[in-house]
């Protein structure tokens, strides 16, 4: 350790002036044994010290959790095994683990898969999951274009179609009708009906 670093073990940050600690541990506290530069975690000593209660089970040295008790010793219940006969697998809904008919299913009409995310499986999780950018909107007219069939808002039907007739008529090989966005498509549309 140099005169210029924080006094705290493995930390090699300058102090602060008029410090013996950095800004990430100025508030934190140093251990009071004699010659310990570790960080005091309770009635100012450092976890070796003694700043931790032992676990009150007998013969365990581990450092208390909750009630006096070790993370080993102070679980409130042991998981349950799955009830299917030779199963040592841990039971989630219904006393049965998910091969054995435990688990949630998915929430989509006739699945039959495992929930994932969100109440539905993998498969159903992602078809939900289209992002709203990429899902088709309908387009507002402007006066050039209120004689299509919707006059106000495009039908899908008169999208469609439309979209099938400039597949067949036109050829845009230097970007995909795919990849275009709903300008692009619109100016596209507007150029191939006014050939017609």
């Amino acid at each position: 350790m140099t005169s210029n670093e924080c006094i705290f073990n493995s930390c090699h940050n300058e102090c602060e002036a008029g410090s013996w600690k950095c800004i990430f541990h100025r508030s934190r506290d140093k251990c009071n044994a004699e010659n310990c530069r570790n960080q005091a975690c309770g009635r100012g000593f450092c976890v070796s010290h003694g700043g931790k209660r032992p676990c009150v089970a007998p013969g365990c040295d581990a450092n208390a959790r909750i009630g006096g008790l070790c993370a080993r010793h102070g679980q409130s219940k042991k998981k349950r095994s799955c009830e299917v006969d030779g199963c040592s697998k841990f039971a989630h809904a219904r006393q049965r683990c998910v091969a054995h008919g435990g688990g949630r299913r998915c929430d989509a009409d006739g699945c039959k898969s495992q929930s994932r995310n969100g109440g539905f499986c993998q498969r159903h999780g992602k078809q939900r999951a289209i992002p709203s950018s990429r899902q088709r909107k309908p387009y507002m007219t402007t006066d050039a274009m209120d004689t299509s069939p919707a006059a106000g808002i495009w039908s899908e039907e008169f999208f469609n179609a439309t979209s099938i007739a400039l597949l067949e008529n036109c050829s845009h090989d230097d970007q995909p009708l795919l990849y275009m966005d709903e300008v692009q498509l619109l100016e596209l549309l507007l150029e191939a009906t006014a050939g017609n």
